[in-house]
């Protein structure tokens, strides 16, 4: 999953509407990942505006992995015509040593526009504890003091903040945060 999904980001650029870039199908309900990795999977598909293509057995599926591949919220990210393809904005240098990646996407609604950021933790044995995301350095928000709405693409839980860096959490290994931001110097 990590290969294919860095090869796929190695070609953002080249992405647009009318022409995806892949980075093959979603394992999401094929007892070959775990829950958290499922659900990692498909947040990174998703910002990546990849095919969401599955080949599970839809009558065996896990019901947590039937709600994986119903998580409005992200189809919506994956689907929006406007939107470019993740890139990434913190530890780019794509190792797998135990590092945290951050990908963000600006996205174009109908009635508003927003950045998607999707965190992940690499690390096959160690969490990631205190996870900050710095709003300013990665161009979501134009000062601290701006005035920000976050939410939670699982949840749907949204959060009113200033443009300050947000305390995101621990981030176990192989999960992540998927957070809608939306920003405005007012």
């Amino acid at each position: 999953m990590r290969h294919s999904f860095f090869k796929n980001i190695e070609s953002a650029h080249a992405q647009g509407t009318g022409h995806f870039n892949s980075p093959g199908e979603l394992l999401v309900g094929r007892n070959l990942l775990t829950t958290d990795e499922e659900k990692t999977q498909f947040a990174l598909w998703a910002v990546s505006k990849a095919p969401l293509i599955f080949t599970a057995n839809m009558t065996s599926m896990s019901f947590a992995s039937e709600g994986i591949l119903k998580n409005e919220m992200l189809i919506e990210v994956n689907q929006n015509q406007v939107g470019r393809q993740a890139e990434c904005t913190v530890g780019c240098d794509y190792s797998y040593a135990g590092t945290v990646q951050s990908f963000q996407s600006t996205i174009q609604a109908a009635s508003e526009a927003y950045v998607v950021v999707v965190a992940v933790n690499w690390d096959d044995a160690n969490p990631q504890t205190g996870y900050t995301y710095n709003l300013v350095d990665n161009n979501i928000a134009f000062t601290k003091y701006d005035s920000c709405t976050t939410t939670d693409l699982w949840t749907g839980v949204s959060t009113t903040h200033n443009g300050a860096p947000q305390l995101w959490g621990d981030i176990q290994p192989h999960q992540h945060v998927a957070k809608k931001i939306n920003c405005s110097p007012f």
